[in-house]
């Protein structure tokens, strides 16, 4: 699994169990109907009324990558609904709370449901958007991963006393986490960005379907940093080359380490001057980069490359990706060249 998903499948993990438990407490109070405040089983309800969206929002944006803008606007409506069921204990709008432990909707717990599957909803933009780093199995085990949630919500408003939700989020979490394992085999383990089988899937996937636009990048002098200051040195520079190609394509393409220090990075079809500005930006960066690492590095850090495939049957991507690397080489060789150094 890819590192920064670890984190945020535990929380949901214990986010799951704790409003399991919640549950539990609900059915609990009635029968027992322990000697405690009304007030207990009033919070009970407020925490597992606010933490049901939450989860199924949080199993959505774990589709996309991190960004604390977008993340902070997808929240706003589930603020906005925690207020709502805060408030409830006063105005009852979502439940209401009898003496004897008895819970009771209230007149608006129609939009228990409703934010409920802004969840889903959420889940459905983003692996439309995203579904170009997914190949067309992983869309539909995500489309049927949906599916699942989205029973769970709609069973629940009709049968609320049939407790459905529970097993259909649970399900929908461990599929998911099924889900990132399977992926975690197709990334490189030391780049986390994805391997050579990835990329060779992806190609045929391409060929005479779809057009592309193919970057071609290859470090330079990293067999001087291995015997120079060791491997590990190495792998620290090769995570650095990572870092300057995510920074500038991250959004635009996905990744893959196709060789020791070779990478590719596939994007949709772009004009020549938005590749040139890419390939730019690359070299501003590689210069901050080797700048901020007090001269160990080249300034010129990767020799790039791109070309253009159309995606018709009279082109054939293969020749797209000579033409990328045939650039890319010539790149290097100048650099080589001009620094006096053939490594």
């Amino acid at each position: 699994i890819e590192r920064t998903r670890k984190k945020d499948l535990k929380i949901l993990a214990c986010l799951l169990f704790l409003v399991i438990l919640l549950e539990i407490a609900s059915v609990y109070f009635p029968i027992a109907k322990p000697k405690v405040g009304k007030w207990i089983f009033q919070w009970i309800q407020v925490l597992g009324f606010t933490i049901t969206p939450f989860i199924s929002v949080k199993i959505a944006v774990l589709c996309e990558k991190k960004d604390r803008r977008k993340s902070m606007l997808r929240g706003l409506p589930l603020v906005i609904w925690g207020v709502i069921c805060i408030a409830s204990i006063w105005t009852e709008w979502i439940f209401a709370v009898t003496g004897e432990f008895q819970y009771n909707r209230g007149k608006l717990f129609f939009l228990c449901p409703i934010f409920s599957l802004y969840g889903a909803f959420l889940f459905l933009v983003l692996i439309k958007k995203n579904q170009e780093r997914y190949d067309k199995k992983e869309c539909a085990y995500l489309f049927w991963l949906l599916g699942i949630i989205l029973a769970g919500s709609v069973v629940q408003i009709p049968l609320p006393k049939l407790l459905f939700i529970w097993p259909c989020f649970s399900i929908g979490l461990l599929l998911y986490y099924f889900f990132l394992k399977q992926r975690g085999f197709q990334f490189d383990p030391l780049t986390d960005v994805r391997d050579r089988k990835s990329f060779q899937q992806s190609m045929s996937i391409y060929d005479n379907h779809k057009a592309v636009t193919i970057f071609m990048f290859d470090m330079n002098r990293l067999k001087v940093i291995n015997d120079r200051y060791g491997h590990s040195e190495g792998d620290y520079y090769i995570l650095l080359a990572v870092e300057i190609i995510k920074s500038c394509m991250e959004e635009v393409g996905t990744i893959y380490r196709i060789g020791g220090d070779e990478f590719c990075v596939l994007c949709p079809p772009m004009k020549d001057s938005q590749a040139r500005l890419i390939l730019k930006k690359i070299a501003i960066e590689s210069k901050r980069i080797a700048k901020k690492e007090a001269g160990k590095y080249p300034q010129q850090i990767l020799a790039c490359g791109y070309a253009q495939y159309s995606g018709s049957k009279e082109d054939s991507i293969q020749d797209a990706f000579k033409l990328a690397d045939e650039e890319m080489y010539r790149m290097k060789a100048k650099f080589q060249k001009e620094s006096g150094n053939n490594e």
